[in-house]
């Protein structure tokens, strides 16, 4: 057996590990009757690798195409809420909402937090 050595053969091993590696979401069948699907650290909301099982293939499919769904329409860093940070969130709009200021004031969660800070911190002369 003979070793071919060429100019790319040499970047081989650099070009391996510049190329991220593209994580396919789909059911893995674990016995006669449960199915997985392995969620990445990237794409959860723990920011924690999930194993989520499920006991029929559709129920397993039709998770991975909700997970697919969301990251296309809000990215993969929109996953990054604690389910503590998007019950405040949700707090924090319904009490937005169900004030009377609507038309004077502009009533954003960026908006409210501006108006705290600029409230809340000391101003030095």
């Amino acid at each position: 057996m003979y070793l071919i050595v060429t100019r790319f053969s040499l970047f081989l091993p650099i070009l391996r590990a510049a190329v991220p590696r593209i994580t396919e979401l789909k059911p893995i069948k674990v016995d006669n009757e449960n199915w997985r699907v392995n969620i990445p650290a990237a794409y959860s909301n723990t920011v924690k690798r999930r194993r989520i099982l499920f006991s029929s293939e559709a129920k397993a499919e039709a998770e991975v195409r909700r997970i697919k769904s969301h990251l296309s329409k809000h990215g993969s860093a929109s996953t990054r809420f604690t389910n503590e940070e998007s019950a405040d969130a949700r707090a924090a709009f319904t009490m937005l909402e169900d004030s009377n200021l609507k038309e004077d004031y502009d009533l954003t969660l960026k908006a409210a937090v501006r108006h705290y800070l600029e409230q809340s911190t000391p101003t030095f002369i």
